[in-house]
């Protein structure tokens, strides 16, 4: 069974979402205004540090009540931390249980534009339609990410 990641923003996330670009060797060779944009988005991220992350959940995220999601209808892809590409899920795709039964995923996180539907994005933290939730995800490399002072569109 492959790893399962959670919201849980542990301190080595934190820091690796709050670490700089850039070394300062590399901005050194950068041009001006180049160098200015850089250094002027690592002051923003020293003034509004993580506070929250939200995962996209994929195929072969895990439900509460022991489901998995085993078809994302997103058409996005999101690589894996083994190297393996998996389909990102949507509001509308099935979680299915070891006994058959499934149940429909009905909350996420905004509309997508690449449709007539406005499928929203499944992540930790969605609702099933029997009332489950996603607990887990297969990856950590596409997530929502919340800071401090800075509300969430």
């Amino acid at each position: 069974m492959e790893m399962q990641y959670t919201n849980l923003l542990t301190p080595e996330l934190r820091a690796s979402l709050d670490c700089p670009s850039f070394s300062s060797e590399q901005k050194s060779t950068m041009p001006d205004e180049a160098r200015q944009l850089v250094e002027a988005q690592e002051v923003f991220l020293r003034e509004h540090p993580v506070n929250a992350v939200y995962v996209i959940a994929t195929v072969g995220s895990r439900s509460k009540q022991g489901g998995v999601i085993v078809q994302g209808n997103s058409g996005q892809s999101i690589q894996l931390n083994n190297g393996h590409k998996t389909q990102s899920a949507q509001t509308g795709d099935c979680v299915v249980y070891e006994d058959g039964s499934t149940a429909i995923i009905i909350s996420g996180a905004g509309r997508a534009m690449h449709d007539n539907h406005g499928h929203s994005i499944a992540l930790v933290g969605s609702r099933l339609s029997n009332g489950d939730e996603i607990i887990s995800s297969p990856q950590t490399t596409a997530l929502i990410v919340q800071r401090q002072g800075v509300p969430l569109c």
